[in-house]
């Protein structure tokens, strides 16, 4: 029981506290929790807790691989490339993950109800915030950064990003939603339940990034194919069959909105002096051809065309951790004007792709055996039973899967928290018919 506080205290202090250091401190709060719950729980493990994780724990092998190639990699391959900022926050990472699991592996079901609670307050607290940050002229910033005279036309919630506080309340409204559907929610709370629904809803439109709502609107359909799957009674009085068409029937009016958000993004990006470079002139070698009004959508395709570049010469084993942004400001500077005034401005940029980011900086080897990991496990908590924990976190980790297509994740922490709440119920479904 103690151990299951210990997991909601931190990732309480992870969500509603800023996820990065801020100015006046070196390390984030959540991450010196971490450190002092994880010695606590692996303190406490006993033998044959041990033994028993030896003998069950899933992918064990791939998972040891991986980390030995990771750090092959980063430290041996690459050591000159090496960016010790990102190793550090991987290393952190890491150590998330390992703490996760081995707290949990005995009392999963008790995080199982506590986190969901922990999603339900998550979810009202942060679209309560995001709307009175949209809507009001004060400058309520949770972020350290954001605290100057300026406003702006979206909301942050408790994160310092709006495309972070997107796929956090993301991943909390599909937690709540299967909460709710699996029965572990309490009748005279179904009110609860909705608002915190609606309202992390409504955030995540006032965060503006498209990539949330459109894995919000993914996964539900996930969620309500499944629901269709499993259900006997599909024109029948199943009222959790209702439940999933009201989940359904809402967030299909979101997509009708990705208009307004296109507009709000792109509106003076063109125009803006600030997004103008000095005429470069071009290389002898097919450039890249813009083809959006949208600088963001434009930036996302030139780091595919920097990927090609780099894995045409270090495939096997990357560019070096962190090392993209340099190796994308080489290729950015030989562009012209024509060019990169309809990009980002900014010179350095990262993959804006989670999975490319991995594969390009520590290369196809522990790639490919990290990507085994993680699809395999994905796959199978997808075609696990739609009550089961194991299903809950699975989409989850989908819902998140789907926003890291459009943006880097693997050397943030929330990445890691979810893969191991996702890992952790894989664990408690062995030996069980899931």
């Amino acid at each position: 029981m103690i151990k299951s506080h210990l997991i909601i205290i931190y990732l309480a202090t992870y969500l509603f506290l800023p996820y990065a250091p801020s100015k006046f401190f070196t390390i984030a709060p959540h991450t010196i929790i971490l450190f002092i719950f994880l010695i606590l729980s692996l303190i406490s493990i006993n033998k044959l807790s041990l033994i028993n994780i030896r003998d069950n724990m899933p992918l064990k092998n791939q998972l040891a691989l991986f980390f030995i190639l990771f750090f092959i990699s980063a430290l041996v391959v690459n050591n000159q490339f090496l960016s010790v900022e990102i190793l550090r926050a991987y290393l952190f990472n890491f150590a998330c993950f390992i703490f996760i699991f081995f707290c949990g592996i005995n009392c999963y079901e008790l995080i199982d109800r506590h986190l969901i609670n922990l999603c339900i307050w998550f979810s009202i607290l942060s679209g309560i915030l995001i709307l009175f940050q949209v809507f009001t002229s004060y400058n309520l910033y949770i972020s350290y950064y954001l605290t100057g005279s300026e406003k702006f036309n979206f909301g942050l919630g408790f994160g310092n990003s709006p495309n972070i506080e997107g796929v956090l309340l993301v991943w909390s409204i599909l937690i709540v939603s299967l909460g709710s559907y699996s029965k572990r929610i309490e009748k005279n709370k179904i009110l609860i339940v909705y608002s915190a629904i609606i309202l992390g809803a409504l955030g995540i439109f006032y965060t503006l990034s498209r990539a949330a709502i459109l894995s919000l609107l993914i996964s539900y359909l996930v969620f309500f194919l499944k629901i269709l799957m499993e259900s006997k009674k599909v024109f029948g009085l199943n009222i959790k069959l209702v439940l999933g068409l009201i989940f359904l029937c809402f967030v299909l009016v979101m997509p009708s909105r990705l208009t307004h958000v296109i507009d709000l993004k792109v509106n003076g990006n063109l125009n803006n002096q600030s997004y103008s470079h000095f005429e470069k002139t071009p290389k002898d070698f097919d450039l890249f051809k813009p083809i959006f009004n949208d600088f963001s959508v434009n930036t996302r395709l030139f780091g595919l065309y920097v990927t090609k570049q780099i894995l045409s010469k270090k495939l096997l084993w990357g560019c070096g951790l962190g090392y993209f942004p340099k190796e994308y400001e080489k290729i950015y500077s030989d562009f012209p004007k024509s060019v990169t005034q309809r990009l980002d401005y900014r010179s350095q940029m990262t993959p804006h792709n989670s999975f490319i980011q991995m594969l390009v900086e520590i290369g196809f080897i522990p790639s490919a055996v990290f990507f085994y990991i993680y699809f395999i496990a994905l796959y199978r908590g997808l075609k696990s039973n739609l009550d089961s924990g194991y299903f809950k976190y699975s989409l989850g980790l989908l819902g998140v899967s789907i926003w890291m297509f459009s943006h880097d994740l693997f050397s943030d922490r929330f990445f890691w928290i979810v893969f191991g709440l996702m890992f952790l119920f894989y664990y408690s479904s062995k030996g069980k018919k899931i």
